[in-house]
C-alpha cells in the first residue's frame, strides 16, 4: 500500500482528468461538458484532485500503520513461561484443608436442596470420621 501510494499521489489526479475528458469526448473545461457532468451527480472537476490526493495520502497512512503494526506484534512474545514449585511442600493443601472444603461443599449442596438433612448429617459424620 505504501509503494502504490506515491506513485498514485503524483500520478493518479492526471489520469483521472485525462479518463474524464476521453469520457465527455473533449475538455473538461468546457462549461457544456462541467453542466452535464453536474447534471449526472458528478462533482466539478476541481474537486477531483483533492479526493484523490486525499485517498492516496490515506493509503499511505494506513500502509504505515500496518507496518507498525506488525513490527510492534513481531516483538510481542509468543510464549509463557511458567515456574512451578517442585521442591517446598508449604502451598500443597493439607488433608484438614480438603476435608473443610468437602464439608463446606457439603454445606452448600445442602442449601440448595440437592441434598437431604439427614443425607448432610451422615456424609459429614464420615468424613469426620476420616479425620
Amino acid at each position: 500500500m505504501v509503494l502504490s501510494a506515491i506513485p498514485s499521489y503524483l500520478i493518479l489526479p492526471s489520469m483521472v482528468k485525462n479518463t474524464l475528458d476521453k469520457f465527455s469526448g473533449g475538455s473538461m473545461s468546457n462549461s457544456m461538458n462541467q453542466q452535464i457532468f453536474s447534471q449526472l451527480g458528478f462533482p466539478p472537476l476541481s474537486s477531483f484532485e483533492p479526493a484523490v490526493r486525499y485517498f492516496s495520502i490515506g493509503m499511505l497512512v494506513a500502509g504505515l500503520v500496518v507496518i507498525l503494526l506488525g513490527i510492534l506484534l513481531k516483538k510481542v512474545p509468543k510464549s509463557v513461561t511458567l515456574k512451578l514449585n517442585l521442591e517446598g511442600e508449604k502451598n500443597s493443601p493439607t488433608f484438614e484443608d480438603a476435608n473443610t472444603s468437602a464439608i463446606h461443599l457439603l454445606q452448600e449442596r445442602l442449601a440448595r436442596g440437592e441434598i437431604t438433612s439427614s443425607q448432610y448429617q451422615n456424609l459429614r459424620k464420615i468424613m469426620e470420621e476420616k479425620r
